[in-house]
This record gives C-alpha cells, sequence and structure tokens, in this order.
C-alpha cells in the first residue's frame, strides 16, 4: 500500500500541473492573444464596418499595415464617405512621447492618421472631406512593437456653409432693356467639396432677371452645369459636380423656376475655366455654370 502511495501522489501532481495550465492558459493567455489583436469596429449610427483583424503600425513607425480582412471594411468605409459627401471624418492618431519620428510630420499621430486618409482616399473617400489630428498618449500599449488600432475615427455632418463669393463674382444689376436682349451667364463658385447654396440680394436680383428673360422668350431653356477641380479621384469628382448641379437646379425650382425649362449637366474637372496648379485656380474651376439656351 505505502509502494501505491508515492505513484499515486506523482499522478495527482501531474493532473493538478495539466488541468492548472490548460485554465490559465484558456482564461489568460487567450486574453493576451485578444489584446494583441483587437477587432476592428467603426460606427457611425446605422453605419457599421468590423473585421476580426486590426490595421497597425510599428513603434517608431507610421507605415500603414491592413492585413487581408480588414481590407473589405476599409472598402465599406471609403464607400460610405463617398456616398455621403455631407460626411466629414476626423482621423486622430495616437502616439507615445518615447518614440522616434521620421516621418516628416510634426509626430507619429499625425502621420499615422494622414496614412489611414490616404488609404481611405485609395478607396474611394473625399480628400476634402477628412481631416487629421493627433493625440499624445502617455504608456501607449505596444504589443511586440506594435500598435494595433492607434487612430481614431470621428464622424461629423458638415454644416451648410454661404456661397463663396468673390468681389468680382457677385452679380450687378443691369437696364431692363438688357434683360430682354440677352440674359446674362453666371457662375456661382464653392468652396471645396461644398454644394449648397444661399439666397444672396445679388443672386435675388439675377433671378428676377431671369424670370422676366423666360417671360419673355417662351422657348429658352436654362443649362446648369457643375465643374470641379481636379484634386482627388476623377470618378469622385464627377460626382461632386452632379451633386452641385442638382443643388443649383432644387434651389432655382425652390425659387419659383419651373422645372421645365431647366436642364442639368455636370462635367467634374474634365473643363477647368483656368489651370489647377494654384488654390485660386482650384477655386475658379469648383463652380457651376448658369446659361440661357
Amino acid at each position: 500500500m505505502k509502494r501505491l502511495i508515492l505513484p499515486l501522489l506523482a499522478l495527482l501532481l501531474f493532473l493538478w500541473f495539466a488541468v492548472g495550465s490548460y485554465w490559465y492558459t484558456n482564461n489568460y493567455c487567450q486574453g493576451i492573444s485578444r489584446l494583441s489583436m483587437p477587432p476592428l469596429s467603426i460606427t457611425d449610427g446605422n453605419f457599421l464596418a468590423t473585421s476580426t483583424d486590426n490595421f497597425s503600425f510599428q513603434r517608431n513607425g507610421h507605415t500603414l499595415k491592413v492585413p487581408t480582412h480588414s481590407e473589405s471594411a476599409f472598402r465599406k468605409i471609403g464607400v460610405y464617405l463617398s456616398d455621403n459627401p455631407n460626411k466629414t471624418i476626423d482621423l486622430t492618431g495616437i502616439y507615445n512621447a518615447d518614440e522616434s519620428n521620421q516621418s516628416g510630420k510634426e509626430n507619429l499621430g499625425k502621420a499615422r492618421a494622414e496614412a489611414v486618409k490616404n488609404k481611405l482616399v485609395t478607396l474611394g473617400a473625399i480628400a476634402d472631406n477628412i481631416s487629421t489630428s493627433s493625440l499624445k498618449v502617455n504608456n501607449t500599449r505596444f504589443q511586440e512593437n506594435t500598435l494595433y488600432g492607434g487612430v481614431f475615427f470621428t464622424f461629423d455632418t458638415k454644416a451648410v456653409e454661404p456661397l463663396a463669393q468673390t468681389k468680382e463674382d457677385k452679380v450687378a444689376l443691369a437696364p431692363a432693356e438688357e434683360i430682354i436682349v440677352k440674359a446674362r451667364p453666371l457662375n456661382l463658385y464653392f468652396n471645396s467639396s461644398k454644394y449648397k447654396l444661399e439666397m444672396t440680394p445679388e443672386l435675388k436680383i439675377y433671378f428676377d432677371e431671369l424670370q422676366t428673360y423666360l417671360k419673355e422668350v417662351n422657348d429658352s431653356k436654362i443649362i446648369i452645369t457643375g465643374h470641379t477641380d481636379n484634386k482627388g479621384d476623377r470618378k469622385h469628382n464627377i460626382r461632386i459636380s452632379k451633386y452641385r448641379a442638382r443643388a443649383v437646379r432644387d434651389f432655382m425650382i425652390e425659387n419659383g423656376f419651373s422645372n421645365k425649362r431647366i436642364k442639368i449637366d455636370y462635367k467634374g474637372p474634365d473643363e477647368p475655366l483656368v489651370s489647377n496648379d494654384t488654390e485660386e485656380g482650384r477655386r475658379k474651376n469648383r463652380r457651376v455654370e448658369v446659361r440661357i439656351n
């Protein structure tokens, strides 16, 4: 009997060690694994983009790494921003004070946010609708020198801004006899990515003149054509120019014009007035032309 006690104790010790190791691994080590790769989850109201994997950055680095499983989530975000041009997003990149910064930006947080922005733009998001910022976080949690996530997504809805007009863009009064002879063309200029209008005294004068002309020339039509600068993807610039043309048409209908007398067109960046090499040139190319046919 005494001979059996020692082997029995050894067996019990082995079982205790095996069961204890399994319990510890299941409850703690898996938790560490999950912590090292937190899932990606981006939400905005009813919008949701998720992935079991997450994007990451290396310590002291700003190169964005997106696992294959996360690509679909990024594409979904890009399409969401493209389909909702009134949506903006702020990307806030985090960084640790003791990281070395070789990015060329003021800090790694800003560089990481810019890397995510560039990724979203390649997937269809409008660059002008994405802002970037940074946040220094003490004791940023790295897992084996890898920062998972590291950029916060904050969505917002753009406030409607008044139509941007310079002194030379404003509409002046014309004598009544000139109105009947020829309806004047009009260019409406927009801030980047804006497509809403507000009534101004100058625009009210122009609309009154145009209404008078349309009553005198019964077969005339209003041709509204949207344009953009050349920043960003052409397909999305085409879409923005379409939104702008539609917005002007709807605004004119709200102010008494007949839908039957209006036609719209949109050219995106394909017919610039001037070079897009300067901000002033790009501003002049972000326009809607109102012409009478």
